[in-house]
């Protein structure tokens, strides 16, 4: 997906919708390897890394951020404390999970990828502000329907239990859709669909 959202217009989308993409390692997870001396990492002080990388290091004024799982409560901890920095955000080959799984398993990285959800009872999160919504910078969401809570049919009804239900008062949301296909790593599993709700996202918030 990273050559969609770099250049669509080689894939026959809009030059406007260009993203710089940047796609930095979760700390613990695959490369670099291990991870040692960050014992309580967990997806705020990850968020903390990534404002720095991406104001500080690269020199970026404004940035989106977008991700799954982990990624995606790091992308909510962003929204939240630094939401006046950003604009708003058959599946697997044996090619594929191969490749995943000799990552970890050359690394040794499999059990330090793990402790976020560890860290998460260990050290509990505290908001940086008490404003609402808690994530204040615009936000759009992919959801997917086989992740639908009980009693909950289709797409159409999971955007709309997600925009009345509690968890959707937590965001400044701009952009909520469901799609049939993908799964928890829907990046991986639909592309089309995450690059397609990326661009819907932020495209009227560029300055």
């Amino acid at each position: 997906m990273i050559d969609p959202l770099a250049d669509p217009a080689a894939s026959g989308g809009d030059p406007a919708d260009a993203f710089d993409v940047i796609v930095p390692s979760l700390p613990g997870f695959g490369f670099p390897g291990p991870l040692t001396g960050f014992p309580d990492v967990n997806f705020w002080k990850v968020a903390d890394l990534w404002h720095t990388l991406m104001t500080e290091t690269l020199g970026y004024g404004k940035y989106a951020a977008g991700g799954c799982d982990i990624g995606g409560i790091v992308s909510s901890q962003l929204g939240h404390k630094y939401a006046d920095s950003l604009y708003v955000e058959s599946v697997f080959t044996g090619d594929e999970l191969l490749t995943h799984a000799t990552i970890y398993w050359v690394n040794n990285s499999i059990a330090t990828s793990m402790r976020y959800y560890a860290n998460a009872n260990r050290h509990p999160w505290t908001p940086a502000h008490d404003r609402t919504p808690v994530v204040q910078a615009p936000v759009g969401l992919t959801l997917v329907t086989c992740e639908n809570p009980p009693g909950i049919d289709g797409g159409d009804e999971r955007v709309r239990a997600f925009e009345t239900g509690p968890q959707g008062e937590w965001f400044n949301h701009v952009n909520v859709a469901a799609h049939e296909r993908g799964g928890h790593f829907i990046p991986w599993e639909n592309p089309q669909a995450w690059v397609s709700d990326l661009r819907r996202t932020f495209r009227g918030l560029r300055p």
